[in-house]
């Protein structure tokens, strides 16, 4: 996405730069919470793909699992029944191997310019991962994380992220960045119990999803969700929260029915 707006958000007194795609707004507001701060310095950046995301193919109904939830519409899903996905765990094995000396290796560097993005082995818990730098906190020393294979954002301390080594770019990015069809918040902000439902039925759990296209202004993947409700009715999220005063109607975002350039293509 290069040649991309920025502009100032939040307040005027803040050193804040972010896309003019409200998605990058959300994450602005979650890495505010992450860091519990009223006001932070954090630029945010977007820069050229060296790893290329893996498609969810329009027209199609297939298996996802969402991952992580930015909010009731926009969210991260991998699809466990692609070919690709079943390297995933091989690869985790081997940056944990090519890590294992991990402080002896190049820290990512403080970005230059908005346009920079560091790909990173990010530690999680018990392996390394793939991450992608979205946005640097300076105060802090601390940089805005996508996680590339599990979805998400995270800040994490700059002396502790790895550029990430070649060998670890074949694989194509198994959490698509996807927005749910249909749907906008009844006020300024979705609502809360709409979000519960979210983390009920749909985070961590296999769903249906047919996706209709990709979002002219971000790229994402533009989809219909189907989810299981306990009584066993299988039901489409967006009509479920509409009908129960979750969100609002909203009119079709402009989209475009083909797979753009920026993602793996040898399966489309």
């Amino acid at each position: 996405m290069s040649g991309i707006s920025w502009t100032r958000c939040i307040g005027e007194d803040e050193k804040c730069y972010v896309s003019e795609s409200d998605f990058w707004v959300e994450i602005v507001a979650f890495a505010r919470f992450l860091r519990g701060l009223e006001k932070t310095e954090i630029v945010f950046i977007i820069g050229e793909r060296g790893i290329l995301q893996l498609p969810i193919l329009p027209g199609q109904i297939c298996d996802v699992t969402m991952t992580f939830a930015v909010n009731v519409a926009q969210f991260f899903l991998q699809q466990p029944n692609d070919p690709t996905f079943s390297q995933l765990n091989e690869l985790h094995t081997q940056l944990n191997i090519f890590y294992r000396n991990w402080p002896n290796y190049p820290i990512v560097t403080v970005p230059m310019h908005a346009n920079e993005t560091q790909y990173c082995a990010v530690y999680m818990g018990n392996t390394f991962v793939r991450g992608a730098t979205v946005g640097y906190i300076v105060e802090s020393d601390e940089m805005m994380v996508r996680l590339i294979d599990l979805g998400g954002y995270i800040s994490h301390p700059r002396s502790t992220l790895r550029k990430l080594c070649e060998e670890a770019f074949h694989l194509p990015g198994q959490a698509i960045a996807s927005q749910l069809a249909y749907v906008k918040p009844l006020t300024v902000h979705f609502d809360p119990r709409g979000e519960a439902v979210i983390k009920e039925l749909c985070i961590g759990k296999r769903i249906k999803a047919r996706c209709l296209g990709y979002t002219l202004d971000s790229s994402q993947a533009l989809v219909e969700l189907y989810v299981t409700f306990p009584d066993q009715k299988i039901e489409r999220l967006d009509m479920f929260l509409r009908q129960n005063n979750f969100a609002a109607p909203s009119e079709m975002v402009a989209y475009s029915p083909t797979v753009p350039a920026l993602f793996f293509q040898n399966r489309v």
